[in-house]
């Protein structure tokens, strides 16, 4: 599976916050959940590890992340891979559009 995060220039501007800072709270947050050392980050903002259960833990509750301040605040566009092996290959989900879509339920 795999996470990436876009920030927006113009909001971390407004927020008086970078790139680089927001991108070292979720470095630090995936280190802290990183049981096994399996998830990297291949490229800027772009997260990947494994299928296993650690992993698995990681990425849902990073898809939560929509719901702090600051990160709502900075972010752009926020997106989960996933393969649920049912023969369509790998899924591209957007976690903002998902916690827009249960916040106006609620």
């Amino acid at each position: 599976m795999k996470m990436e995060f876009i920030f927006d220039n113009k909001k971390l501007k407004e927020q008086s916050l970078t790139e680089e800072i927001c991108l070292n709270r979720i470095r630090e947050y995936f280190k802290s959940h990183d049981t096994d050392n399996s998830i990297v980050e291949t490229h800027k903002g772009f997260f990947e590890g494994n299928d296993d259960q650690d992993d698995w833990n990681a990425f849902s509750y990073a898809a939560t992340f929509s719901f702090s301040e600051w990160f709502r605040n900075t972010i752009k566009e926020q997106y989960l891979y996933i393969d649920e092996e049912d023969g369509n290959g790998e899924q591209k989900e957007d976690c903002i559009e998902s916690y827009n879509r249960i916040m106006k339920i609620e």
